[in-house]
């Protein structure tokens, strides 16, 4: 299991951790025996020097070397891990079985994540109505509101790095399972689901998704399935497909004089944005 597979799995797996779910009972014996089969093929070289001492101890003992069981165990140990691509073989069929495993979970995975997700949205959407638009880092004004002000920024504290938990596990899953790339200009659209306009608006495209953010400017939270985010992501660039051609369309209009200039519509505000 190369290095890439072997964090994207274990983010994956430290998201279930994080939002105190259960993994399928067929994704960890998958995560599992790949871990295991990673684990043996890199050890299966023996040791330097492992032979030699097998050897002395089978002439110590006055057994025939070429019939002692820890030799020969040995010497085909040797000569399979020096097979050149056996043991990344074995390595990458137990990763594509896990792959497959995910794949097969993956709606199953997210709306499990989803749960923790929305309660930690709704958490949010509390905090909200007791701190206002303080931003969370603004400590000092937010213990001065006293009462409960403490124990709410607690939470909201606790609910953000939930979200940003179960954010990071949704793209590991995405990317290890290769149903789906991920989008960095679209990464609002992970956390939320905003309006063509919100996205103009609050220019999310490209925006990193701040799940206290997205409170504080409105923008509805929630986890998306991967084929929900595909569906997000056309909407969106539907609408900015059609913005482009209306500017284009104006522009073009001005400039051979079917409209004047002083018909110039702010609303090309737009177009500084696309």
């Amino acid at each position: 299991m190369n290095l890439t597979d072997r964090a994207l799995i274990t983010q994956i797996t430290a998201t279930f951790d994080a939002t105190a779910t259960k993994i399928p009972a067929a994704l960890a014996a998958a995560l599992t025996r790949a871990g295991r089969l990673t684990e043996a093929a890199q050890t299966l070289m023996p040791a330097d020097g492992a032979i030699g001492v097998a050897i002395t101890a089978a002439y110590d003992d006055g057994r025939d070397p070429a019939a002692d069981p820890e030799v020969q165990r040995l010497v085909t140990a040797t000569q399979l891990a020096g097979n050149y691509g056996l043991p990344d073989q074995i390595v990458g069929a137990a990763t594509d079985q896990a792959r497959q495993a995910c794949a097969e979970a993956a709606d199953q995975i997210v709306t499990t994540w989803a749960k923790a997700f929305d309660q930690a949205a709704a958490t949010l959407t509390t905090a909200h109505q007791r701190i206002g638009p303080l931003q969370l880092d603004d400590t000092d004004p937010i213990m001065r509101l006293g009462g409960d002000a403490a124990a709410v920024w607690a939470d909201a504290t606790t609910a953000v790095r939930v979200i940003d938990s179960i954010t990071g596990g949704w793209q590991a899953l995405a990317t290890f399972t290769r149903l789906l790339t991920p989008s960095r200009r679209h990464r609002t659209l992970t956390i939320a689901d905003p309006t063509y306009d919100q996205w103009i608006e609050h220019r999310l495209d490209d925006a990193k998704p701040e799940p206290w953010t997205a409170q504080l400017t409105g923008l509805p939270l929630s986890l998306p399935t991967f084929t929900e985010y595909r569906g997000r992501v056309q909407a969106i660039d539907a609408c900015i497909a059609r913005a482009r051609q209306e500017v284009e369309a104006n522009a073009h209009d001005y400039m051979v004089g079917r409209r004047p200039a002083a018909e110039r519509q702010p609303a090309d505000r737009r177009a500084a944005v696309l």
